[in-house]
This record gives structure tokens, C-alpha cells and sequence, in this order.
């Protein structure tokens, strides 16, 4: 990203000054902009631009740091749990209206200090969605390395089949993620129903044997065979009882 981010400033120069206050005699704080100073660095530049703002109170500051990753387009959320781990730790009420997300959110963000490194950078990459980090990490960090490892070596879970071996992990205490994840597809593979129809599916389980390999428009023609017959039937029976009358 630094790397990217310097070769932009290399060819268009930096944009967007950066923001920093005053802490001393020529020696200032980067409020925003810690990346463009990185890169500049990294290319080698003496100076950079900069706006000064006056900011005295630490708190106010840090304000202004959480409100400018906030701002940042699509922040990653290993990056926002540092800042709200950081934010947590500095005041004793949480403002949520400080970065327009519920106190909920940034509780949930700053959770992902509790997750193995390899689950975080999954989340980072949207590989797993953010609404898994409470439960994931609940979980011990032998099942949460054993997750990251499954993704990283072998394949993605479904949303549900991920909800599914974190209750199993959580029930059993178990680590042994392909014995859990076997289990819980042979189970879907048995609770797979063949037809779309209810009707047809509950005739199936009692009697599987007679529809073996029937399709669904075969038995749609069967069920209006018989439908036509039945109502030929019902209108039969009622010109015979009126012929009487």
C-alpha cells in the first residue's frame, strides 16, 4: 500500500497535504496523513507539506486521528480496531457519535484484538464477514488458528457451514475443524430434499423406493391426471343427482 501510495506522489506529487500539530520547537505530531509521510520518506523527500493546526489538548488530537481514519476510504478493520482499542482505553464513556457507527460496531471492531492474526487478515480481506468476530472470538485460540489455517490451506465456508463449526466448536471443544465440517455436509446432503414441492418430498420419504429417478414435471403430469380425474368424477356424480331429482 506504501509502495502504491509512493509511486502516485513519484508521478502526480502529494496531493493532500498532511495535518499536524505542535508539540515543541520544530517538532510536530502527524494528526493525518501518517501513510503520504511514510511514503514520502520512502521516496527519499527532505520536506513534505503540511497544514499546522493549534491543538494543545491530547484528547482533542486524538479526536481528530480516529475522525480521519474514519474519513479514510474503506479503512481496514484490523486498522479501526487498533484505533478503538486505543479510543477504549482513553475514555471512560464512548462517544459514538464521534465516528457515526453504534457503540456496538466499535465494540465489535475492537474485538478483533482478540482473534488470531490469520482470522484477522481473512476479515480484512472480506474473505469472513465482520458479524463473526464476537463469536469467533469466544472461541479458544486453537480453534481459531485452526479456522484461518482451513481458509488459507484449503477452502471458503458458506456463511452458514462457518456458523455451524463455531457452534460445533463451541459445543464440543474441538479443534478438529475437517471432522466437523464432514460431518456437518453429510448432514446437509441428508437433509437435501428432491424435490422442490413439499407434497412430493413428504410422499418421498414414505415412499423413496417408488420414486426413485422421478422427475418433478413427471409427477406434476401424474398429480394432474389424477386432479382431472377427481374433478371428473365430482362433476359425474352431482348430473346423476340431479337427473334423480
Amino acid at each position: 500500500e506504501i509502495s502504491a501510495l509512493a509511486d502516485s506522489i513519484s508521478k502526480c506529487g502529494l496531493i493532500t497535504p498532511i495535518i499536524v500539530r505542535s508539540i515543541s520547537s520544530n517538532s510536530y505530531q502527524i494528526l493525518s496523513g501518517h501513510k503520504r509521510y511514510a511514503a514520502c520518506k520512502k521516496l527519499m523527500h527532505l520536506d513534505i507539506d503540511a497544514v499546522v493546526i493549534e491543538v494543545t489538548d491530547d484528547n482533542v488530537a486524538f479526536d481528530i486521528v480516529c475522525q480521519a481514519n474514519i474519513q479514510r476510504k474503506e479503512p481496514r478493520p484490523s486498522e479501526l480496531s487498533k484505533m478503538f482499542n486505543t479510543y477504549l482505553s482513553l475514555r471512560k464513556n464512548v462517544s459514538a457519535d464521534l465516528f457515526g457507527i453504534s457503540r456496538k460496531t466499535i465494540y465489535r471492531y475492537a474485538n478483533i484484538s482478540n482473534l488470531d492474526n490469520g482470522l484477522a487478515e481473512l476479515i480484512d480481506s472480506k474473505s469472513i464477514q465482520i458479524k463473526f468476530i464476537e463469536p469467533l472470538a469466544k472461541l479458544s485460540s486453537e480453534q481459531q488458528k485452526a479456522i484461518a489455517d482451513y481458509y488459507n490451506y484449503d477452502e471458503r465456508l458458506s456463511s452458514k457451514e462457518l456458523t455451524l463449526v463455531i457452534e460445533q466448536m463451541t459445543d464440543s471443544g474441538s479443534s478438529d475443524i475437517y471432522d466437523i465440517i464432514k460431518a456437518i455436509r453429510n448432514l446437509s446432503e441428508k437433509k437435501k430434499e428432491p424435490y422442490k414441492n413439499s407434497l412430493y418430498n413428504e410422499m418421498y420419504i414414505q415412499k423413496s423406493s417408488c420414486m426413485q429417478n422421478m422427475t418433478e414435471s413427471e409427477l406434476d403430469k401424474i398429480m394432474y391426471r389424477l386432479l382431472e380425474e377427481y374433478l371428473d368424477n365430482i362433476t359425474s356424480t352431482k348430473k346423476v343427482t340431479t337427473n334423480e331429482k
